[in-house]
């Protein structure tokens, strides 16, 4: 998958600093490892690199700045120093793609194309989504037409790959109003590393075999209190108990897709009976990225499953040894 960095999840690159190049954040070169490993991408904006080249030369301003204040108060003292005058902005700007490759990800540089400016400058001019600002607050933002062409880049990516991750913060970004869009587009729009790793998380055979007959049925889960679309959800076998009659417990993780850029994680346990049907669904300890949590959900069902056939016998052999060990 094509993974879209906006510069304000790159700013934990903490720039600029007198560290060496490749000395970035711990949990950014984390990140860029733990993706590489599952073959994706990051994507850089050209209008991202050009923003945090900004932010470098801002930054590194008010440092000369300062350093400059610093040698004419201590020489307005007579105090001797050894301050040596060399150029700071060659001292502390840094390659910002070759640091990420520092870490082992994939990166590519992707340029705004002419229907992407153009786009931009539609929604901009006309207020379409995910234009969220109301007139005055519009005037206020001066980053709209940057943040526009970002949107745009991230939806053509998408609807190209069928599928991509665009992670920022930023209120155009991740707002409701651009909900429809990255839907249609297939856009994923999280904000924060975390959020990413836990979505990217790869689903087994199994994983998707649970999952699908939850998705099947429901129509019987649209009453509970966290209210999720069902095609945008994952979920991860944790452990299983096994009776008699075979399989009667099915436990596992699972997470949401929320709207502005959050995600919702917790627990669904299913009950099984001898006839295998889930006569029973619970999801619990149910807490969101925003900080709201939401209380254990419970539903009366029968959803026939071929457990036979999804939990075949060398897998279940497998997994016994595994609990034997453990």
């Amino acid at each position: 998958m094509k993974i879209i960095f906006n510069s304000d999840i790159l700013t934990q690159l903490q720039l600029p600093s007198a560290k060496k190049n490749g000395d970035i954040s711990r949990s950014l070169c984390q990140f860029c490892q733990k993706i590489n490993q599952s073959g994706h991408t990051i994507i850089i904006p050209k209008t991202v690199e050009l923003e945090l080249e900004r932010i470098q030369r801002d930054n590194i301003k008010a440092l000369v700045e300062k350093f400059k204040g610093l040698q004419n108060e201590l020489e307005y003292w007579g105090i001797g120093h050894s301050f040596r005058n060399y150029d700071l902005p060659d001292h502390f700007h840094r390659d910002l793609v070759a640091e990420l490759k520092s870490c082992g990800a994939s990166v590519q540089i992707e340029h705004p194309l002419l229907e992407d400016f153009q786009s931009a400058q539609e929604r901009a001019a006309l207020r379409l989504p995910p234009h969220s600002y109301s007139s005055e607050n519009s005037k206020k933002n001066s980053d709209e037409m940057r943040d526009l062409v970002i949107w745009c880049i991230s939806v053509r990516i998408a609807t190209k790959e069928e599928g991509a991750l665009l992670l920022s913060k930023d209120e155009i970004h991740v707002s409701k109003a651009g909900d429809s869009e990255a839907q249609s587009s297939g856009l994923i729009r999280l904000k924060s590393l975390d959020n990413a790793l836990h979505f990217l998380e790869i689903e087994s055979s199994y994983d998707l075999a649970v999952k699908e007959v939850l998705k099947r049925h429901w129509n019987v889960f649209l009453k509970a209190d966290f209210n999720k679309n069902e095609n945008e959800f994952k979920l991860f076998i944790d452990s299983f108990f096994q009776g008699t009659e075979g399989v009667e417990q099915i436990i596992a993780k699972i997470v949401f897709l929320e709207s502005e850029g959050n995600i919702l994680s917790g627990k669904v346990k299913l009950m099984i009976n001898n006839e295998m049907t889930i006569t029973k669904v619970i999801f619990y300890e149910l807490s969101s990225s925003s900080g709201k949590d939401y209380p254990q959900q419970q539903f009366r069902t029968e959803f026939v499953i071929n457990l036979p056939e999804l939990f075949d016998k060398d897998y279940l052999d497998r997994l016994n040894s595994l609990k034997d060990i453990l």
